[in-house]
């Protein structure tokens, strides 16, 4: 078949081997005295021709001088307002310590896979653990993606590298001695109620910082906010995703909320809906480093558990809730995650209790104890005994 011709102005346009559409136009002579040529790509012949129209009118953004860093730092900067100044820091660390280190003042449109996979292999050289890894790659890639958007590249050559491969940390599951034991070493402070409503409901630090007494109804909290820091400055934001806003009914950690609640009273706190559930000594906002200096670390040394982070009281909750078989959509509806999927990925094959049950199960109905509907069913609904009917054939 002919190839068809080009039409005038068309410049050279041509389709590639792997169907991408490529066109070039020239575009003068430089300073120098030497011409210059724009190549573009797209999907179509026709995107293409609107991009090189777009270049014969100095409107395509270019990345000749342009260096990965530099573009990163821009990229950055145009959507800071955009982000929670959290995320924005994290991102902001992963260009200062990373990416402008290793390949910073690599041109733009020279930054090809082979770079973005010897950078990954020298961020693990020199001691990046693969979590912080695969954030910065992805970070990366976020960036490049922009540049694709803006027809400064035709391709994004992190987009197919593989990212570090990362073990998720196995978190500490309490017993409930050890839970027995925290409390107690709590139960004198004046936040010891903080560690009874954690374990009870599984709020991650940042939501039982922000909770006022407006949140609770005497029977549950509403989640619907989290205290956050950066720098020393403290403010309240939203929680993130839909499944994170949520309603937590209590029932161990009641008694211990409602003695709070009177002591907080006593000590002259704010204890009506506008009141900080748990305040610092002047009524204000808990800071995290504080409380793990002067509050946590201590108690969970006197507990004799050494090691214990903050959030391990959130792993107890959810661990103990598999342990006594609750359904892990309930487990992970009360923990605000995204799906019952992560929830069982994340702690169902740490937990001993479960993994137990499962194989006695099993063996019951391997050694013919149990019967298969029986094991299948659940222990409130009785086996059907009607036969199933079967299909008729025609």
């Amino acid at each position: 078949m002919a190839r068809s011709r080009r039409g005038r102005g068309e410049g050279a346009v041509y389709q590639r081997k792997d169907g991408t559409w490529c066109g070039s136009v020239s575009l003068g002579v430089n300073a120098a005295g030497r011409r210059v040529r724009r190549t573009v790509y797209g999907e179509t012949k026709a995107a293409v021709l609107r991009k090189l129209d777009a270049a014969r009118n100095g409107l395509l953004p270019r990345a000749a001088g342009v260096t990965v860093g530099q573009f990163v730092r821009s990229w950055l900067d145009g959507i800071k307002t955009a982000l929670e100044p959290t995320t924005w820091a994290q991102y902001d660390g992963h260009l200062r310590n990373h990416i402008d280190t290793h390949l910073g003042g690599v041109r733009l449109a020279a930054l090809d896979a082979a770079g973005v996979i010897g950078f990954v292999g020298r961020l693990t050289r020199t001691g990046v653990s693969a979590a912080t890894a695969r954030k910065v790659v992805r970070t990366l890639k976020a960036a490049i993606a922009e540049a694709v958007a803006a027809d400064i590249l035709p391709k994004n050559p992190a987009s197919r590298v593989s990212l570090p491969k990362h073990d998720r940390p196995v978190p500490r599951v309490l017993t409930p001695k050890e839970v027995e034991k925290l409390l107690a070493s709590a139960a004198s402070h004046r936040l010891g109620a903080v560690f009874a409503v954690a374990i009870d409901s599984g709020l991650r630090q940042g939501e039982l910082f922000a909770l006022t007494w407006a949140d609770y109804d005497g029977t549950a909290v509403m989640v619907t906010k989290s205290l956050a820091e950066l720098k020393g400055r403290l403010w309240i934001k939203a929680v993130k995703t839909r499944n994170a806003r949520r309603q937590v009914p209590l029932a161990y950690a009641r008694p211990a909320l409602a003695a709070h609640r009177e002591a907080m009273a006593t000590e002259g706190q704010d204890t009506t809906a506008a009141g900080l559930m748990f305040p610092d000594t002047e009524g204000g906002f808990l800071r995290k480093s504080n409380f793990g200096r002067r509050v946590f670390h201590p108690i969970v040394h006197a507990a004799g558990l050494t090691g214990l982070r903050f959030h391990d009281l959130r792993h107890a909750c959810a661990s103990l809730m598999l342990v006594a078989r609750i359904d892990p959509k309930v487990v992970s509806s009360r923990l605000g995650h995204g799906s019952a999927y992560f929830t069982q990925d994340v702690y169902q094959h740490v937990i001993p209790g479960v993994q137990a049950a499962a194989a006695d199960t099993l063996a019951g109905v391997l050694s013919g104890e149990i019967g298969y509907t029986q094991a299948t069913n659940s222990g409130n609904k009785e086996p059907s005994k009607r036969p199933r009917k079967r299909p008729k054939v025609a």
